[in-house]
């Protein structure tokens, strides 16, 4: 009924509002509103050819001009510090975001319209700009990204012109002369009259959507926002009259009349009446004046504008010489620059300072300011210098300063940098610690205490070093911006002066703009709050937990302070995003969210550990540095460092190695294929992490099945731990809970109620889990062993050494014991899991003006099937025959899927053609899909039921070989098809030589399978193992193959053909034969 509904709404619309469509005029059966809706009639195409402008080689329409649905995965978004999207600019209707191609690293913005547009009208927009793209006015666009739960949210993904700023900006420079202002207006002229030649208007010409570009000091302009503009025809303006005194760029008399190239030229006027606000000039005034006549015929035309700016360039290019402005950015400079603006920055222990920093406590500042304080500290055992910044954004300018002197460390610039530290829970609260220079002072006391006694060659020296190092910051783009005594650090060595730079937190790029600071990592304290009340104080010698064990001491760290975290610039890693525009969702925990992305350099996959509550940061830390200290044994993921995720420290993030292609021991042991060897490999892997944790002084604290991830190399499994959140160092936890809280957590014995975790309480943990597999497995073997490891007392549960000599033996005794799990089943897959690429793949878009409308409920002669999920509907596209699939209660996802696979297959003859995608409404289930009408088709299964007695083995077998050289094809690019029946498979009558095409591929997926929905209807072809909870394989397809060919040799006396079709409806997968081994049977052998 949904589908009806939707029917019925989608024909009110198509006749009632005629395809509500802004900007571009189409047939004029499609466009009966009158011209007071803002809408001309599309026959006035007299507007251009009024101002001269040939028809010649202009298209009717921009139906040619088919804009992309790309895939959410293609694109990156950017993040600001707060975890928000990178905002850059917003307008009437959309915000701009910035973000790149993930494919080729383009940099790119991300128009996203507000819930008020339509989808026809974004798509049109897209048209124009793909249009106008050879005349290099307007960015590029790549195409339309739709995303959102149920409305669809619209996004245009156009090219990034960098290193531009809009004219409203330059307005307010001071520096850009009348002559390069002529250079800049003459170019917009330019581009009006090009856009007039191709017959657009673009109807919205202000300052915010023109763009300059200095090369030196000459200016290239660009275009942007056509979204009012129009082809072939002009526009209405839809603001009332008071509404135009505030949009002054909109000639008033567009309220009445069509607008045309000269409403352009009053646009135009209004750029100069700005620039004579902001520049007063008579020049400007008497060509505003001009421009903006009331009557339209007085205004000039393009080329009289540029003939007049021509004219002003002579005059004020020998008035004013080379006194204008350049620009001196150097982008290959600015690379450099950013690149060491995203690096890494060491951050230390706030407990190693002494004294501890604290604006109000009792230390002797050496200097001090309103917003910078510095004293001397020790740290680790060296005189350091600790910089205490003070107000609101005392964060930002330690980082800035920090970046600043890692760049220029290696060029002996600065004193050595030793890191970042923060004191408090707040992120300003932040002291910025360098090596402290004892030999060096400050160039001010130096000139007051030794300047009498240096000659003038000191002197010189002096200024050249100085000099030497300020070119240095300029040659890569930097301006100091704080020079004085006070920031240069002197000493005069053996008559030579060094020189060293102190403060240099106002540095900003070439251009004397502050960087603008996303913030790198927003949350950190690292050591800055006292031990945990719930965790046993680590110098108390007489609970000595792994002593006791019989662990050594040797070569243990002391602590884990030498293991440096590291703030992660926000950029450096890109977030991936799921169809609806959130964060991918990978799993979450008691404190935290994971979500999936890659390191933006090396593409690494990396999970991305968001935590959700106020979380202790010295546990934080202590979980980053027991995985950094834990990398070398093999069973934990990598740790790569902070980023920011808020403005607290308590919106830490922290970014793991993604351990790709695994799965957790819960979802293993349902497998009924692993085998008891298999399981003791695993098993054996575990107590092998746990010894080597504790030998290393760790303990887990937190054994349970979701911390354990398993990856098949084969029938190889290689087990890994996760979540080192609840993990000690040289020492226990206590729980503090009581024993009915207890209950809640079966992995913590019951002496964690009263005293402090020790390795036995791992092997507890590591029994409760061996317990839980066994839930699945039903071994005697594992039950002794889960029972070994719950004994009440410590001192009776066995050491991971007796464990493991158990799994040795076990090993032994099930070594040949059944054929084990393997993920490569029987050599038909290939080794490694495939992607299918092709489902990121761009979509086409149609326009619903360009596709027949949906016929009436009624009418069935047009309907060639409809039920209550889905619907087809024979009609026309560009004077093609094409069938339009509808569908109801399929997500948008799911009809998307079908489109890619389709699109993938356009050239193989393997499925009707494929056009593109069309949107009927503003919901995204409203979404069909358009593909090539095959004349002489039918189903399959409606061809076995008509003609199925007439047809000869010798044909049938003909139709079945084509349908196996199609399923060949799909299952070679590591496809499954799932759905195979003779419903889902058109039959082409094509005489003596049938030939088949595939349809409705919505359920088609990777080698890795689809598990059936347990609340679904069991279709008859499904293979019996896929209804048992088993994901769907090459075998299954195999299986339902073979239930068509039973429909299709119904009957036959052929006694091979029986023969195969019982080989291949056996219920053991294994058993049934590969498709090359069906065409064998089938295709190349003789009837008998």
């Amino acid at each position: 009924m949904d589908l009806i509904f939707l029917a019925l709404s989608v024909l009110f619309i198509s006749n009632a509002n005629a395809y509500k469509i802004t900007g571009l005029c189409h047939k004029p059966q499609l466009n009966p509103r009158p011209k007071e809706h803002g809408y001309c009639t599309p026959d006035d195409k007299h507007i251009f050819k009024k101002y001269g402008y040939k028809d010649d080689g202009i298209p009717a329409d921009l139906s040619g001009f088919q804009p992309h649905l790309l895939h959410e995965s293609s694109i990156v978004r950017y993040f600001d510090e707060l975890g928000k999207w990178k905002f850059l600019a917003s307008g009437s209707y959309a915000d701009v975001y910035e973000g790149e191609m993930a494919e080729t690293g383009v940099k790119i913005v991300i128009k996203q319209y507000d819930d008020s547009s339509e989808f026809q009208d974004v798509n049109m927009e897209c048209r124009l700009l793909m249009y106008l793209s050879e005349t290099g006015l307007f960015p590029k666009c790549y195409g339309l990204l739709v995303s959102s739960n149920e409305l669809a949210i619209i996004s245009i993904i156009l090219e990034h012109v960098t290193g531009t700023e809009n004219l409203r900006d330059a307005l307010h420079r001071k520096d850009i002369s009348v002559y390069q202002w002529t250079l800049i207006l003459e170019q917009v002229a330019r581009y009006l009259k090009l856009l007039h030649s191709k017959y657009v208007l673009h109807n919205d010409v202000n300052r915010g959507n023109i763009l300059i570009k200095w090369n030196g000091s000459k200016p290239r302009v660009h275009m942007i926002d056509p979204g009012m503009a129009t082809f072939r025809h002009g526009k209405y303006s839809s603001k009332p009259t008071d509404a135009n005194r505030v949009y002054t760029f909109f000639d008033p008399t567009s309220e009445y009349f069509e607008s045309d190239p000269a409403n352009e030229i009053h646009g135009f006027g209004y750029l100069l009446l700005r620039l004579n606000e902001m520049h007063p000039n008579e020049d400007w005034n008497i060509l505003r004046q001009w421009c903006r006549k009331p009557n339209r015929d007085d205004r000039p035309t393009t080329d009289e504008l540029i003939h007049r700016l021509q004219s002003l360039q002579i005059k004020y290019r020998k008035l004013e010489n080379d006194l204008y402005y350049k620009n001196t950015f150097n982008e290959t400079k600015e690379v450099i620059r950013k690149q060491f603006m995203t690096v890494p920055i060491p951050v230390i222990d706030v407990f190693k300072l002494n004294p501890f920093p604290d604006v109000h406590g009792n230390i002797r500042f050496i200097s001090y300011s309103t917003d910078h304080m510095s004293y001397k500290a020790n740290y680790n055992g060296s005189l350091v210098m600790v910089h205490l910044f003070v107000g609101k954004n005392s964060f930002k300018s330690s980082r800035n300063e920090a970046l600043i002197n890692m760049f220029a460390e290696p060029f002996g610039l600065v004193p050595k940098f030793i890191g970042l530290c923060f004191y408090n829970n707040e992120l300003d609260d932040v002291v910025l610690v360098q090596e402290f220079l004892q030999t060096l002072t400050t160039l001010d006391i130096a000139i007051s205490n030794h300047s009498d006694k240096w000659t003038l060659k000191d002197r010189s020296l002096i200024a050249c070093e100085i000099s030497k190092s300020v070119l240095f910051f300029h040659d890569n783009n930097i301006l100091i911006n704080g020079i004085n005594p006070g920031n240069i650090l002197l000493k005069m060595d053996g008559g030579y002066p060094v020189i060293k730079w102190s403060d240099l937190g106002e540095w900003s790029d070439g251009a004397g703009f502050r960087l603008k600071d996303t913030g790198i990592c927003n949350k950190y304290n690292f050591g800055l709050t006292p031990k945990r009340v719930n965790t046993c104080v680590p110098d108390d010698k007489n609970v000595n937990v792994f002593k006791k064990y019989g662990y050594k001491d040797d070569g243990i760290p002391a602590d884990l302070s030498g293991y440096q975290p590291y703030l992660l610039h926000e950029s450096s890693v890109v977030r991936y995003f799921d169809l609806h525009g959130e964060w991918e969702y990978l799993s979450n925990g008691t404190f935290a969210m994971v979500y999936t992305g890659e390191m933006r350099v090396s593409k690494e996959k990396v999970v991305i550990k968001q935590f959700t509550l106020q979380t202790d940061i010295w546990e934080i830390e202590q979980e980053c540095k027991i995985l950094m200290y834990l990398a070398d044994t093999g069973f934990f993921p990598k740790f790569y460092g902070y980023m920011p995720s808020g403005p607290s420290l308590y919106n830490l993030t922290i970014i793991l190695e993604h351990l790709t292609n695994t799965e957790g021991i819960a979802v293993t042991s349902e497998r009924p294929e692993v085998s008891m060897y298999q399981w003791c490999l695993i098993f054996e892997q575990f107590l092998r992490a746990l010894k080597v944790m504790h030998k290393k002084y760790v303990l887990h604290n937190d054994l349970h099945r979701e911390n354990i991830l398993i990856k098949w190399n084969g029938s190889v499994p290689k087990l890994y731990l996760i979540d080192t959140g609840f993990s000690t160092f040289r020492e226990g936890t206590y729980q503090y809970m009581s024993s009915a809280t207890l209950n809640r957590y079966p992995f913590f014995p019951q002496e964690s109620v009263n005293f402090e975790s020790n390795p036995s309480m791992d092997v507890y943990g590591f029994g409760y889990v061996v317990n839980k597999v066994n839930n699945h497995v039903l071994s005697e073997d594992l039950k002794i062993i889960a029972d070994w490891c719950a004994q009440k007392y410590p001192e009776d549960r066995p050491t991971t050494d007796e464990l493991l000599d158990r799994f040795k033996a076990l090993k032994l005794k099930y070594k040949n014991v059944g054929s084990g799990y393997t993920n490569s089943m029987s050599g038909v897959l290939p080794k490694n899991a495939h992607q299918l690429p092709f489902l990121t793949k761009p979509i086409p878009i149609l326009l619903l003006v360009d596709i027949t409308p949906m016929p009436s409920i009624s009418d069935t002669s047009e309907w060639l099937a409809i039920d209550e999920q889905h619907g087809s509907y024979k009609g026309v596209y560009r004077n093609k025959s094409v069938v339009i699939r509808l569908y109801s209660n399929r997500k948008f996802a799911q009809i998307r899927h079908e489109a890619a696979i389709n699109l993938f297959f356009n050239s193989t003859g393997l499925v009707p053609l494929f056009y593109g995608m069309v949107f009927y409404d503003t919901s995204m289930r409203d979404t069909a899909i358009v593909q090539e009408y095959v004349v002489n088709s039918t189903s399959l299964a409606k061809a076995i039921e008509r003609s199925n007695l007439n047809w000869t083995d010798v044909y049938r077998k003909c139709i079945a070989c084509n349908i196996l050289k199609s399923i060949e094809i799909f299952h070679k690019e590591h496809i499954l098809i799932n759905n195979i029946q003779s419903s889902n498979i058109l039959y082409i009558n094509n005489g003596t030589s049938p030939s088949v095409k595939f349809i409705n591929l919505h359920d088609h997926s990777d080698t890795s399978g689809l598990l059936r929905d347990e609340d679904s209807e069991i279709p008859i072809y499904a293979a019996p193992e896929t209804v048992q909870n088993t994901s769907t394989s090459y075998f299954s397809d195999i299986y339902s193959t073979c239930f068509i060919f039973k429909e299709l040799f119904n009957p036959s006396e052929c006694t091979i053909i029986n023969e195969v079709i019982n080989y291949c409806l056996t219920s053991k997968p294994k058993s049934r034969p590969s498709v090359k081994t069906l065409m064998a049977l089938l295709c190349h052998t003789r009837d008998t």
